[in-house]
């Protein structure tokens, strides 16, 4: 027989049930509005979204895609589906592949209509205060910061702060002629920032994402096009006399690496594209000489102020994927830049489609069932789990091993932690030994990182045998 609930019960139910719904939106609030972590930032591994490419989310604002999708191959570049909301799908993906930081190509507003073969991707504003309308809105943008926020991840956008779009207003605003300078190759002017209006307005649209975003930091685009008085003044306004060092300045500055450190000493940003990082395309990619890797380290460490600060990458927006440009097998050599760029001391850029060895130009092309079930997928979880739970390997000092070609060799050490990384470039097995910064090869042991296995006891001063076209990070012992 059922017992039917008193009045005075249902109404005690009831309330319970308000105060638990109310306890959970109260903390359902707190975990939206929950800060940025707070993280050295050469602690980050971040993730790069060309937001039109990553997965179409909502269907509703394929505008461009709507209107120029028959003919889209006419078209070099477009905003064919990729947007915020499709980011926001896929936030567990990312916090599950373990990268802790995300770095948006642009959101801003840009041109409509086709100049020339391009239509817009991303570098042609025409509405700095808007989130472009193929990606969603400025609310959409919050939800994703928030989202990512929640699972301990930080978001950089990416200021297309060089030049206007061709739509931009103030081209065609006579009051404004002296607001634009040099002629660029993309068909515009660039922005005169040596005309304190212009500066004022550049500033106050980086502080208006900054407030309204609650974002982690700016990628900026093309640096070299503004005067570093200009850039020195940016930093200390977005980020304060004192340089807040939580909100994250990168700087794109396609030059030497004598005048990225030079920018970054005289500016006060955090960080700039070691371009010369790139190397691994040729060494590891295309069978170019391992001392080249040298060679660029050692400029590196002299040029840089603060080498580890500085951001390293595999690929680019424009150039075609290490995948697509490396000598075969592909994906061992692929699996060797992978292994690079995770035990380097630079901040890691991860490029979408890194993570599965794949080139993908189709919206939503990492996430095909062969590519999210692909063994490479679970290569890359290993080595970013490894970079988060070793120290060393984001902080550590880097002191090269042995750079005889076809062998590369480097130790990440910190105190008495140190960790081995050594590549083999060749078809062909190798037999190695060799000195291990201050410790002889025979009085050490080594531990395979990624498969936990002991690979050489102290006990045994024989050589080491490293496999054609592969990697190895192993802990040193002694």
């Amino acid at each position: 027989m059922t017992k039917v609930k008193s009045p005075s019960a249902r109404r005690f139910a009831r309330v319970a049930l308000i105060c638990l719904a109310a306890l959970l939106s109260v903390e359902r609030i707190r975990a939206e509005a929950m800060p940025a972590p707070k993280r050295d930032w050469r602690d980050e591994i971040v993730y790069v979204i060309v937001i039109q490419k990553w997965f179409n989310g909502n269907r509703a604002n394929d505008y461009m895609l709507d209107r120029f999708g028959a003919v889209k191959n006419q078209y070099e570049g477009g905003l064919w589906g990729g947007d915020l909301d499709g980011i926001i799908q896929k936030l567990d993906y990312l916090s599950s592949l373990g990268v802790t930081a995300l770095l948006l190509y642009p959101v801003v507003a840009n041109d409509r209509m086709p100049f020339g073969k391009y239509l817009p991707t991303g570098y042609r504003p025409r509405d700095y205060f808007q989130v472009d309308e193929n990606f969603g809105s400025l609310e959409t943008l919050k939800r994703l910061v928030d989202g990512a926020h929640q699972r301990h991840m930080r978001v950089i956008l990416d200021l297309p702060l060089g030049f206007p779009g061709a739509e931009h207003p103030y081209l065609q605003d006579p009051s404004k002629k002296d607001w634009f300078g040099e002629m660029t190759a993309y068909g515009v002017r660039q922005w005169d920032t040596d005309n304190p209006d212009v500066a004022d307005y550049l500033i106050k649209i980086s502080r208006f994402w900054k407030d309204e975003s609650h974002c982690d930091g700016f990628r900026l685009d093309s640096s070299h096009l503004h005067s570093m008085e200009f850039w020195k003044r940016y930093a200390r306004e977005l980020k304060g006399a004192a340089h807040d060092k939580d909100f994250f300045l990168l700087a794109e500055v396609p030059l030497s690496p004598a005048k990225i450190g030079e920018f970054i000493k005289a500016t006060g940003f955090d960080s700039a594209y070691d371009f010369s990082a790139g190397i691994a395309r040729e060494v590891f990619g295309k069978a170019a000489n391992v001392d080249r890797i040298s060679a660029v380290l050692r400029e590196g460490k002299d040029l840089y102020p603060t080498p580890s600060r500085l951001c390293a990458q595999l690929d680019e927006y424009e150039d075609p994927e290490f995948i697509t440009s490396a000598k075969k097998p592909k994906e061992a050599r692929m699996k060797m830049a992978m292994t690079y760029l995770l035990t380097l001391n630079r901040i890691p850029l991860l490029y979408s489609g890194d993570e599965v060895a794949a080139s993908y130009r189709e919206v939503g092309g990492v996430f095909t069932p062969e590519r999210q079930s692909s063994p490479f997928l679970e290569y890359t979880r290993r080595l970013v789990a490894l970079r988060k739970r070793e120290k060393v390997l984001r902080s550590g000092d880097l002191v090269e091993a042995q750079s005889r070609n076809p062998i590369y060799a480097y130790l990440r050490a910190q105190g008495d932690d140190r960790i081995l990384v050594i590549f083999n470039t060749s078809a062909e097995a190798r037999s190695i030994s060799f000195p291990l910064g201050p410790l002889r090869w025979a009085d050490c042991g080594l531990i395979d990182l990624l498969s936990a296995q002991t690979v050489k006891t102290k006990a045994d001063a024989g050589q080491m045998q490293i496999e054609p076209f592969s990697a190895r990070v192993l802990r040193v012992f002694h």
